[in-house]
């Protein structure tokens, strides 16, 4: 038998209330560790009202027969359909959301013929989980500890962090505290870096971090990492934790989400929450309904027909809603003016007051999305005209003007809101922006807005237009890397296909830029992704 390491790496802490977390940080952490702790991370009144939700369901639950939890344990399940807030404030914390992506995103290729296809599977979520443990003073047991994965029949050998992938991960669990969690009451214990382990090795308590835990803290971790409930020795106290685990899209889920959550429920999230329960294609084939993806295949069950245009597409119910009935809200002004300011000041030339391409394209590379060579001068002027955004000088390729960013804003979050909640996220954390309270998926639009793809439409037809004259005449459009993903195949034919002379070489530089768009593998069939993908 093999023997487990003596030295274990410590376990990091970051503080969600400080400012922004270093996602890269935390997914390095967890590489290294197998969990991190992200303390204040849920707001106390988001806690509260989780276990006002929550208490009726835990009061009725049964004292557990068998070993596997500790006797005095009492389970939920199913959360989603009975809490929207521990929907909108756990599974879709934007830490977990984008870690859980950077993690178990998986891409796969193969060949089909006598072409190589590469396929990409999102997560989607797998359990959730409230967990009470009651007080049974002396007579009190630990729940063994136990890799998750094995759920799936998962082997592993030993590794070290640097030559860890994704590829020995099933799933990632986010615990949130809802009371003190001690390793007297029974915190969640795990070893640290047992992820890395051959999965021969057994687990060994004296190796145990027990994860301490305000209200509102978090531990984000791996399933291949042993863990497990603690026993509760005291004699008064309740350890309460709200959880979810979330696993790769080719899996089978861990909990029957369609049975789970009532399907009237799943209707009234926005839809890329829709896909994360489990309404969605797994490319290449996984999860088909006649055929077809679960989210456009109209009569698919919940989310069937969910890209036909409803109210949903004005603007969420959120109380912090960006958008509602098709206008701003106040929390829009605050985020557009925190991005402007933060931009203005972080992104040469400084300090203007005005929104150059410079910012425009760094506001871009903080989402995660590419800038083509030819952005200032052919991409970012033609979108600029087709979203009717104010410049400085009436040019569309002069500096935007606040109302002309916050236009462009708009248009993003009405043509995509998905990608627009990733990338405004993602920009406040690379420009350290410390909001009031974090941007929540559900504070976007549940749907596009077909007047954005209306732009959209007009942004690809200028797109093809020019492509055309650049290869008729030579002339580089360079529009690549700006607009939707309609324009993928294109982008790919041009790389190609572009050759000799001037219009060729034009077509190929065309090319290379364009071939940025979308997959459309599962995707809406528009394929507009709202100035770039």
């Amino acid at each position: 038998m093999t023997v487990a390491p003596i030295t274990l790496p410590t376990v990091d802490e970051y503080d969600y209330a400080a400012g922004p977390v270093d996602r890269d940080a935390v997914l390095a952490s967890i590489i290294r560790a197998g969990g991190v702790v992200i303390r204040n991370a849920v707001s106390p009144e988001a806690i509260a009202q989780m276990e006002k939700d929550f208490r009726p369901f835990i009061e009725k639950d049964k004292k557990w027969e068998g070993t596997f939890f500790p006797p005095t344990t009492r389970r939920v399940s199913g959360l989603v359909g009975k809490s929207r807030t521990f929907t909108n404030e756990v599974v879709a914390h934007p830490v977990y959301w984008d870690i859980t992506h950077k993690i178990l995103t998986t891409t796969f290729k193969c060949w089909v013929g006598d072409e190589m296809t590469e396929n990409v599977s999102q997560p989607q979520l797998s359990n959730t989980i409230v967990f009470s443990i009651g007080p049974a003073g002396d007579e009190a047991i630990n729940q063994a500890l136990h890799r998750d994965d094995i759920v799936w029949h998962k082997n592993n050998v030993a590794c070290t962090p640097e030559e860890w992938t994704n590829e020995r991960e099933c799933t990632l669990g986010w615990f949130i505290a809802g009371k003190p969690t001690t390793k007297q009451n029974g915190a969640t214990r795990f070893i640290p870096g047992s992820h890395l382990w051959d999965t021969s090795i057994p687990p060994d308590e004296k190796l145990a971090y027990y994860a301490e835990l305000q209200p509102g803290d978090g531990l984000l971790l791996l399933a291949s990492a042993y863990h497990g409930g603690s026993a509760n020795r005291t004699t008064d106290q309740e350890r309460l934790v709200f959880s979810c685990f979330t696993g790769k899209g080719a899996l089978k889920q861990e909990e029957n989400m369609y049975l789970a959550i009532p399907q009237d429920v799943v209707k009234e999230y926005p839809v890329e929450l829709q896909r994360f329960f489990g309404y969605q294609l797994s490319a290449p084939f996984g999860n088909w309904v006649n055929f077809e993806d679960p989210m456009i295949y109209p009569g698919a069950g919940a989310a069937g027909a969910s890209y036909a245009y409803t109210a949903l597409a004005l603007g969420g119910d959120s109380p912090t809603a960006l958008v509602r009935n098709g206008q701003t809200t106040q929390n829009f002004d605050m985020w557009a003016t925190m991005l402007f300011n933060a931009l203005d000041n972080s992104i040469e030339p400084r300090k203007t007051g005005v929104m150059e391409a410079s910012k425009m394209a760094a506001f871009r590379t903080m989402g995660g999305l590419p800038v083509s060579p030819y952005f200032q001068n052919y991409g970012l002027p033609v979108y600029v005209e087709c979203i009717g955004a104010e410049t400085t000088t009436g040019s569309s390729k002069s500096p935007l003007t606040y109302r002309g960013w916050c236009t462009f804003l708009l248009h993003k979050i009405q043509a995509n809101p998905p990608q627009a909640w990733s990338q405004i996220n993602a920009a406040a954390v690379a420009l350290n922006v410390q909001p009031r309270q974090h941007l929540a998926i559900t504070d976007l639009p549940s749907f596009p807005d077909p007047s954005a793809q209306a732009r959209e439409t007009m942004f690809m037809s200028r797109c093809s237009q020019l492509a055309a004259g650049a290869w008729s005449g030579g002339l580089v459009g360079g529009l690549g890397g700006v607009g939707g993903g309609a324009f993928g195949g294109v982008g790919q034919v041009g790389a190609a296909h572009g050759s000799g002379g001037h219009g060729g070489d034009a077509m190929k530089i065309l090319g290379s830029v364009l071939k940025i768009g979308v997959n459309l593998s599962g995707q809406n069939a528009a394929g507009f992704s709202g100035f770039g993908n």
